[in-house]
């Protein structure tokens, strides 16, 4: 095989690659999208506690799947230990910690592609399997309400 096969070769898988892991991430999207997260209504989150902040668009990790779509590719576990489980049994799903604040990351249309976690403890992750180039986190903030410019 010449070496311009072989350079070909490559550049097909590294498109097939490039495919999946779009579609992979829409997915995500249309899974991220679900409105089946409440708000989290009140301060009394750990991490807001200890920031002394409110929660605004906030919102919490649900106890358990419950109230997702059958086939979702959300995963919910109850401590650290069942969700390393269900993320090595699920590797292309979004594996979550119930009662974690969610911060959606948005495109500029609006769409989400991606959630940041924050754990009680203040640990902030993106999930792995989402799309995180070109988001961003909006913050809303009121008028004389924690910070001072």
């Amino acid at each position: 095989m010449s070496k311009s096969r072989t350079g070909n070769a490559g550049c097909y898988q590294a498109e097939n690659r490039k495919a999946e892991q779009q579609a992979l991430h829409i997915k995500v999207a249309d899974a991220l999208n679900f409105a089946g997260y409440r708000t989290c209504s009140d301060s009394e989150h750990p991490y807001l506690k200890e920031k002394h902040a409110r929660p605004g668009d906030l919102r919490i990790v649900p106890q358990n799947a419950d109230d997702l779509p059958i086939d979702s590719i959300i995963k919910i576990g109850q401590n650290w230990q069942e969700v390393k489980a269900l993320r090595e049994e699920n590797p292309n799903s979004i594996v979550l910690t119930a009662g974690d604040l969610l911060l959606a990351a948005q495109d500029v249309d609006g769409q989400i592609w991606s959630v940041q976690t924050i754990q009680p403890n203040g640990t902030k992750l993106l999930q792995r399997v989402s799309r995180k180039e070109n988001n961003f986190q909006v913050w809303r903030v009121q008028p004389g309400i924690g910070c001072n410019y």
